[in-house]
């Protein structure tokens, strides 16, 4: 069990590693054809507290 725990972090970094120019890309995309949106998606939902 502590092998599959230590495999799926490392996959989860690793594909993090090799995804984020795409992730960042995208993101300025967003913000560039939106200027008003935002890049990542927020909802706000019942019962949820916003510390502001």
């Amino acid at each position: 069990m502590i092998l599959k725990f230590i495999f799926d972090r490392v996959v989860a970094f690793l594909g993090l590693c090799f995804l984020w120019p795409v992730i960042l890309v995208t993101a300025i995309l967003v913000k560039v054809k939106m200027p008003g949106g935002p890049a990542s998606f927020v909802q706000k939902r019942v019962g949820t507290v916003y510390l502001s």
